[in-house]
C-alpha cells in the first residue's frame, strides 16, 4: 500500500511485547511505522507510539477486541451453542467438562516445547474432562515432523472461526494457551486461563 501511495491505517497500534523474537512484533512496529493513522487500543499504546516517534495520527480508540468479545458472548452464553459446534467437531462438549487447548507460537514447535508441552496436556486430559486442541496447520506439521501424537484424552481438532472459538472458550473449565488474544478473551470471559 505504501509503495502504491494508499494510505495505511493500523488498528492495534502500539501495542509491544518488546521481545523483538516474535514475528509479530516486528510486524506490528512496522505497520505502526507506515500507517498515516495509528487507532492505539489503550493510553499505554498511545506511549509506545510517542517513544517510537509517532505522535501524528495517533487516536486512542479503545479495545476493538474487546468490543467484539463483548457484543458477541452474550449471543454464546447459552450452553446449547456447543451442540452444533459439538456435532462439527465430533465430541461431546459440555459446559465446563473440556479444557481448551492452543499452541501456535514458533518458539513451541521446537522438538522439546512439543514434546513437554504435549505431555503436560496428556497430564491434564481425564477421561470426564479431555482436552479440545485447536491446532494450528504448523503446528500441526511441526508435531508429525517430531514423530509426536497427542495422548488419547487430547482431542485434535482444527482451528474454529470466532464464535466458535470464542464459545468453546466460554463454556471451558479452562484455557490453555500460548495466544496473547485467546488470554485476553479468557480473561474477558471469566474463564481461567493458564499461559
Amino acid at each position: 500500500a505504501i509503495k502504491l501511495g494508499i494510505p495505511v491505517a493500523h488498528v492495534e497500534a502500539g501495542l509491544r511485547s518488546f521481545d523483538r523474537r516474535m514475528p509479530e512484533e516486528i510486524n506490528r512496529a512496522v505497520a505502526d511505522h507506515l500507517s498515516r493513522w495509528c487507532f492505539a487500543p489503550t493510553p499505554a499504546a498511545v506511549a509506545n507510539l510517542a517513544a517510537e516517534g509517532i505522535t501524528e495520527g495517533v487516536l486512542q480508540v479503545g479495545d476493538l477486541m474487546q468490543d467484539l468479545a463483548a457484543r458477541v458472548a452474550p449471543t454464546l452464553r447459552d450452553p446449547a451453542v456447543l451442540r452444533p459446534i459439538g456435532e462439527a467437531l465430533g465430541l461431546p462438549l459440555a459446559p465446563g467438562a473440556y479444557v481448551l487447548a492452543t499452541v501456535h507460537r514458533a518458539e513451541n514447535r521446537e522438538p522439546a516445547a512439543l514434546a513437554a508441552w504435549s505431555q503436560l496436556l496428556g497430564e491434564i486430559a481425564e477421561p470426564d474432562r479431555p482436552v479440545v486442541l485447536l491446532l494450528h496447520p504448523g503446528t500441526r506439521v511441526a508435531l508429525a515432523k517430531a514423530g509426536i501424537t497427542p495422548a488419547p484424552g487430547v482431542h485434535v481438532v482444527e482451528p474454529q472461526g470466532y464464535r466458535s472459538t470464542l464459545a468453546l472458550q466460554l463454556h471451558a473449565a479452562a484455557v490453555l494457551t500460548d495466544s496473547g488474544g485467546s488470554q485476553r478473551e479468557a480473561a474477558w470471559l471469566g474463564t481461567p486461563c493458564l499461559v
